[in-house]
């Protein structure tokens, strides 16, 4: 599953992805129009979404507020 690779390249690569909004950074997943927003927090790694590439970051940005 498409996902599972993308969690697994965040894995063994947290900090490839620049950070964007609050410390948080964006996974494109490969063959879908998806992308995982995760924050590295140490040796730790927090999933905050999967969201569909065209959705609107707002409601991400709302949930991110709240961390």
């Amino acid at each position: 599953m498409q996902v599972d690779a993308g969690i697994n390249f965040i894995k063994r690569n947290p900090d490839v992805h620049p950070i964007e909004y609050k410390e948080t950074r964006k996974h494109l997943i490969k063959r879908f129009p998806y992308k995982i927003i995760y924050l590295v927090e140490g040796k730790k790694i927090v999933i905050i979404a999967v969201i569909h590439g065209k959705r609107s970051l707002d409601l991400i940005k709302k949930g991110i507020e709240s961390i």
